[in-house]
């Protein structure tokens, strides 16, 4: 082809066009956070690695290929191993960005083309290192697993220290009970009958009668006091103690009585347990219960039994006495004592009588699980 002008004519020879076959560089040129410049300390040219806080999880990364024949068709792919799985092409852009990264190492890598597609197989790398918050080290969650362990051992010592110092106040009290109330009480009782030997020749009904009334509450007193005192003494506190003493209690009312008994219960409830409130309220139901069939129910034969099941405790008193009215029971039967102390325990009190056909209490107790002493 030729191409006439004034100072002569242009030639043009369409075979003697070479392609490009100069293979560029690829190169970073900036690094952003935030799309603000991030300072280094040295260029990004001569940067290998990159360290970041974990607040600073927001990049873009600039890159450029070192081939200025014809830029706009310079080709880009790029990938950051642990986030892209392929490689992204560029589309004419060069650069990349991410965001919310999380902290860890990664490695940048991007390749590039000169103008006519041939791509450089060096590759531009710049490792990046994203911090961890602090509350994601390895030397916080040491130290937090330290404190956590201190707080549970002090609140663990706490609560031992105060069922110790529980146990402490619960024995003191056990105590002085015994020693200054318990004595006093029975030094009342023994004061009531000095004076009624002493006043005997000129006794009278009424004072034999008031006489009668002081030695009777003073024993009442000490009967109550006594079941205090062993309700509160934590040496009482286990099932090893508690079920000897029920049948103890029964076996002796029945055989002052000569009343046939039947009594049910096991050595032990393993792994239950009662606080001390609970196990007092139960003695006083029980205590009252069998009481009330020996020696108000005329009865020839008395049945006890005492078990549990997965929850709770079963208390089953019956007996073949002459019974009574369940709709109108007496003030001195104790029926509403039982009731409100069964109440008390969370638990339920089923009676069954009927004048002639005997009396029968279901007890029912939820029980907590507990390993004893």
């Amino acid at each position: 082809m030729f191409f006439g002008g004034n100072s002569g004519a242009i030639e043009f020879d369409p075979k003697k066009i070479k392609e490009n076959s100069f293979i560029p560089n690829v190169v970073i040129t900036d690094f952003r956070v935030f799309d603000k410049p991030f300072n280094l300390d040295k260029s990004i040219l001569f940067t290998d690695e990159i360290n970041l806080d974990y607040d600073e999880n927001f990049f873009s990364i600039e890159f450029a290929s070192l081939d200025y024949t014809s830029p706009e068709k310079n080709i880009f792919e790029y990938k950051l191993e642990g986030v892209d799985k392929n490689w992204n092409k560029s589309d004419g852009r060069r650069f990349a960005s991410y965001t919310d990264i999380s902290n860890g190492n990664y490695k940048f890598r991007v390749r590039g083309s000169n103008s006519s597609g041939k791509f450089n197989p060096e590759e531009a790398v710049l490792k990046i290192i994203i911090a961890p918050p602090f509350w994601k080290t390895w030397w916080f969650r040491l130290l937090a697993a330290i404190i956590l362990i201190l707080i549970l051992y002090s609140i663990h010592k706490y609560r031992l220290n105060r069922l110790l110092e529980i146990e402490r106040t619960r024995n003191r009290i056990a105590r002085d009970l015994h020693d200054e109330v318990s004595a006093s009480v029975t030094g009342i009782v023994y004061f009531a009958d000095a004076v009624k030997t002493e006043v005997k020749e000129q006794e009278t009904p009424a004072l034999n009668k008031l006489i009668g009334l002081i030695s009777e509450s003073a024993t009442q007193i000490q009967e109550s006091m006594s079941d205090i005192i062993w309700s509160i003494n934590p040496d009482n506190d286990d099932w090893n103690v508690v079920l000897p003493k029920f049948r103890r209690y029964a076996s002796d009312l029945c055989e002052s009585k000569g009343i046939n008994y039947n009594i049910e219960m096991p050595e032990n409830f393993s792994g239950k347990s009662l606080k001390m409130e609970q196990r007092h309220d139960l003695w006083l139901v029980f205590k009252e219960i069998v009481t009330n069939a020996v020696k108000h129910s005329q009865c020839k034969k008395l049945n006890i039994k005492l078990f549990t099941d997965s929850d709770f405790l079963h208390l089953d008193i019956t007996d073949d006495g002459i019974g009574f009215d369940a709709v109108t029971p007496s003030a001195n039967n104790g029926v509403k004592n039982i009731k409100a102390r069964t109440k008390s325990l969370n638990g339920t009190a089923e009676l069954v009588t009927t004048f002639g056909n005997g009396t029968q209490w279901k007890i029912k107790i939820p029980l907590t699980t507990a390993k004893h002493k």
